[in-house]
């Protein structure tokens, strides 16, 4: 607390014009040692950048929050990727689908033109039914598929739009029907039937 009020006195100290400052505390600063009024100094700098670092890290965590009908937008692909455009510039915001012959509505992330974040996909009476992420446009992550009941349909995990690892694939009452492998898309071991 006294370095940062030190910090104060010696930063306004030279800018005060009107005496604010009680001679006590011009006095306090004027008896201290070079060594201390500048580490007093760097240590309020030191606070100074990390407030200002919290206050920058606040700034970069927004993210456009506003929603967008699939309708709105023009979709270009590129290298087999869909680019999201609104208004001739790429998208950030998350996109809403609402697809009416199988009453699904899929809801993604879009960051500058391409899917960046989550991804759902829920149908009628607000079930969920698919559950993903994408980083920059390809599949990454966890992949998971839900019966209407809830129960897991199938396990799966992509690495940049590949699938990566186990695959489980479930009986409507969540014991596994099917279980293999993947590396880098392709299959690498034999696959378990139950």
């Amino acid at each position: 607390y006294k370095t940062g009020l030190y910090f104060f006195i010696i930063l306004s100290a030279p800018f005060n014009t009107s005496n604010s400052i009680p001679s006590t505390s011009i006095f306090i600063i004027s008896t201290l040692s070079m060594e201390k009024k500048l580490k007093i100094l760097s240590n309020g700098l030191i606070w100074i950048s990390i407030l200002f670092l919290f206050i920058a890290s606040l700034n970069s965590c927004k993210t456009d929050t506003k929603t967008y009908s699939i309708e709105q937008l023009e979709i270009r692909n590129y290298n087999y990727i869909p680019h999201y455009f609104f208004d001739k510039n790429p998208l950030t915001g998350t996109v809403v689908e609402k697809r009416v012959k199988n009453d699904k509505t899929v809801k993604y992330f879009v960051n500058n033109g391409v899917k960046n974040g989550a991804y759902t996909e829920i149908i009628k009476k607000n079930i969920l039914q698919v559950e993903a992420n994408y980083k920059n446009g390809k599949l990454d992550g966890d992949y998971t598929t839900y019966f209407t009941t809830g129960i897991i349909q199938e396990q799966k995990r992509y690495i940049q739009g590949l699938v990566d690892g186990k695959r489980r694939y479930n009986w409507p009452n969540g014991s596994p029907k099917e279980i293999n492998s993947f590396r880098n898309g392709v299959l690498t071991n034999n696959t378990f039937f139950y």
